[in-house]
């Protein structure tokens, strides 16, 4: 009740003081056909091999800009960023709980994923080299992985839709990774974290062979923190990837309201 009191205020008052705003650290929207990253690493991404397969597209009809998306070809193109952990304030740590465990992070994106070459490797996220992150798709389940601590979600609580629009999140808090696909938590377990400190890569992981993702990738996010559920939801509900954070201020003036409220009943 009191996140759900929380969000609704967020939802309308979002430009005010108390609702300050979270912004991923690489985020691509891919509207006008555009690879800037809009988030506050800022830059530009950079499309390698790309085909006659590889174009801008309509976005995801549900998503946070639906005017735009990147459509990949599963065989050879992706987008290579210069941007690598540690610069987004990240420390790397294969254990998992315990002393200087590895930091939290979530990446999420909206994925029309295509079967046309077989369920194999298709990654969303990866790095450019090294036992890195590999996070997107495996056999015929979603796949977060820290190379050999990694975790799949599949079946009837997460299902891989060939051909229809779904938004997949992997997110890594205190040690326990996360899968959650349109918002749903689908799978969960303590893993450790990834050590390479390579640039990320959308698309694809090291190496780029047969690991292409295929099909259309929208609203790819990138945060150096751990969102709560709440603000997973929101992403899967249609917010763009800067999506509201209640402050201090507005966490405990929305609590005394929503006791307010329980007086008055």
């Amino acid at each position: 009740m009191m996140k759900k009191t929380i969000l609704s205020a967020c939802l309308i008052a979002a430009s005010a003081s108390l609702c300050a705003a979270v912004t991923p650290a690489i985020y691509f929207d891919f509207d006008n056909n555009s690879l800037a990253n809009l988030g506050t690493a800022g830059g530009v991404g950079t499309l390698v091999n790309a085909d006659a397969n590889t174009e801008f597209v309509a976005g995801a009809p549900g998503g946070g800009s639906p005017s735009g998306a990147l459509q990949l070809n599963g065989v050879s193109d992706f987008i290579t960023t210069t941007i690598t952990p540690t610069s987004i304030g990240m420390t790397l740590n294969t254990t998992g709980p315990g002393p200087n465990p590895m930091s939290d992070y979530t990446m999420s994106a909206w994925v029309n994923w295509s079967q046309t070459n077989g369920a194999g490797d298709q990654f969303i996220f990866g790095q450019t080299g090294g036992n890195g992150l590999h996070d997107g798709i495996r056999g015929s389940n979603w796949h977060m992985g820290h190379w050999g601590q990694d975790l799949a979600a599949g079946g009837a609580n997460a299902p891989l839709a060939d051909g229809n629009w779904q938004h997949v999140t992997f997110r890594y808090q205190d040690g326990v990774s996360q899968i959650l696909v349109n918002g749903v938590l689908a799978a969960s377990g303590t893993r450790g974290g990834f050590q390479p400190n390579n640039p990320f890569i959308i698309g694809t992981r090291q190496n780029s062979v047969n690991h292409d993702f295929q099909g259309v990738l929208d609203e790819v996010a990138i945060y150096p923190t751990a969102l709560a559920d709440f603000q997973v939801q929101l992403l899967a509900n249609g917010h763009n990837a800067i999506i509201p954070e209640p402050t201090r201020a507005f966490t405990l003036l929305a609590g005394l309201g929503a006791m307010l409220i329980r007086r008055r009943r």
